[in-house]
């Protein structure tokens, strides 16, 4: 036990890792089954206490860029993701070249831009970061890609389709 602690440590790894999966009011509802009174202001005190610090930023080398929506209809928004460690790393307040040029300059070590096939976001990582190269996201190729096209991840009769015309975007 520690001194002067209320719980032991085996008590104190039961909260982290139902308030880490479950979070703070499910997990003194599942402590409260397991006899173990705890509330949820504790549980989120103890994950806050107990938290370990993030690590050290490495350089950004593949990133994601695509619009997000504040509010549906309303505001969008930019969103940026790093790709290769499947985190949002940023949240820019508009969709706009201007702001997705300022932000790519400020990271220079982006190699890679993945990207929707809008003219906003190659015009901005084209000025931001000349150095990457752009392509386009999985998610934007299957989207705009031809309905009758079925080849798809091969990418074959996909590729064929935008040779004579026959996608979209």
């Amino acid at each position: 036990m520690l001194p002067l602690a209320r719980r032991t440590r085996w008590v104190g790894e039961i909260v982290r890792l139902l308030g880490h999966s479950a979070g703070g009011r499910p997990a003194e509802h599942l402590l409260t089954r397991l006899g173990l009174t705890v509330s949820d202001d504790a549980v989120l005190r103890h994950l806050k206490t107990h938290a370990v610090s993030p690590p050290i930023a490495s350089p950004l080398r593949v990133v994601g860029i695509d619009y997000r929506s504040w509010r549906k209809g309303h505001t969008y928004g930019t969103i940026m993701v790093d790709l290769e460690k499947h985190s949002v790393v940023d949240l820019l307040a508009d969709r706009s070249s201007g702001s997705v040029a300022t932000w790519l300059a400020a990271h220079p070590g982006v190699e890679i831009v993945s990207r929707d096939c809008h003219g906003l976001y190659a015009e901005g990582a084209r000025n931001g970061a000349p150095q990457a190269r752009q392509v386009a996201g999985r998610f934007h190729l299957v989207q705009n890609g031809d309905d009758r096209e079925t080849a798809w991840p091969s990418g074959t009769a996909l590729t064929r389709a935008r040779s004579r015309g026959g996608g979209r975007g």
